[in-house]
């Protein structure tokens, strides 16, 4: 097993910030808090078998493959990995857009 250093992206720190504020204004300071753990937790689970996430189909770029990884009902999380870091991409909603 490597030991990988995870690096965020400004996207994805972005992102996550907007979500926990909304959810922090909307339901409570204990759902964003649940939130964010659950999104930890997630990223533990793929950090040493970061290609057991699913191959995000809409992200391959230059041979570059992007996994992602459901952390919650109504988003994921998009990455990338190498044998020394995995680069939090991206959260985006699993919901369809109207």
């Amino acid at each position: 097993m490597a030991n990988r250093k995870i690096v965020w992206s400004r996207r994805a720190v972005s992102t996550q910030v907007r979500i926990l504020e909304w959810y922090t204004h909307e339901r409570g300071e204990a759902y964003a808090c649940n939130m964010m753990s659950r999104l930890l937790k997630a990223i533990d689970k793929i950090l040493p078998y970061p290609n057991k996430g699913r191959l995000d189909e809409c992200s391959v770029a230059d041979g570059v493959k992007y996994y992602s990884v459901t952390f919650h009902p109504k988003y994921k999380v998009v990455y990338r990995f190498t044998s020394t870091a995995l680069y939090i991409v991206s959260i985006r909603s699993t919901m369809p857009r109207p």
